[in-house]
């Protein structure tokens, strides 16, 4: 099944094929890729007692068991990587004080709540966080002024394709990143190197150097 990356649509194309193969017609559902999709889905496969194994959903939401009790992954969950990125910019980059620019869903929210943890309580790092829709680029507008106002220049990204772009591209736009003063952005595991290489010229140069 296409779940094209929405959970309306993932929903009512698993509810038809279960209605039209019969109620113990699947044995195991393999996916959604999206950690918002899987939310969804593996709701109401727990209700159904069938077993579902995501091979790309990542959101530490989905790792309790009292209510997603059929859910299982073959990769690990978010909390490694955030781990990781704040021990890095407080313990080898000697970084106080740092930004997040995330898409408010499953994968992004999690994300933030994980940073909030272990760059906040246990690296004592001043950390900001600046939520936008994932549902159009325009979402993205203010949240990026907001991050230009706080004059942060260490920003992790957290976005699932198009995502990433939009924040590059509107954080340009804005001056908020560009070649000088030096600044240091990141992208979390999220993202693939082609939503770098569709980026325009403008913004391939003010992020060349800068992205980790």
């Amino acid at each position: 099944l296409d779940t094209r990356g929405s959970v309306p649509s993932a929903l009512e194309r698993y509810v038809r094929l279960t209605q039209r193969l019969g109620p113990d017609s699947v044995d195991v559902v393999i996916g959604p890729g999206l950690s918002k999709v899987s939310l969804a889905v593996a709701t109401l496969t727990a209700f159904q007692d069938v077993p579902i194994m995501s091979y790309s959903s990542t959101s530490p939401l989905l790792s309790s068991t009292d209510t997603y009790s059929r859910f299982m992954r073959t990769i690990p969950s978010d909390d490694g990587e955030a781990t990781a990125i704040c021990a890095f910019w407080r313990k080898e980059m000697d970084f106080t004080t740092a930004a997040v620019l995330y898409a408010q869903d499953a994968y992004g929210s999690g994300f933030v709540t994980l940073m909030r943890h272990h760059c906040v309580t246990i690296y004592h790092m001043n950390l900001r966080w600046y939520g936008f829709e994932a549902t159009t680029e325009g979402a993205i507008t203010a949240p990026v002024a907001a991050l230009g106002q706080s004059g942060i220049n260490v920003v992790l990204i957290v976005g699932v394709g198009a995502e990433n772009t939009w924040a590059f591209e509107e954080a340009v736009a804005q001056g908020v990143l560009r070649r000088s003063p030096t600044s240091t952005w990141a992208i979390a595991g999220g993202a693939s190197t082609s939503d770098l290489q569709i980026l325009s010229d403008a913004a391939k140069e003010a992020v060349a150097g800068s992205i980790r």
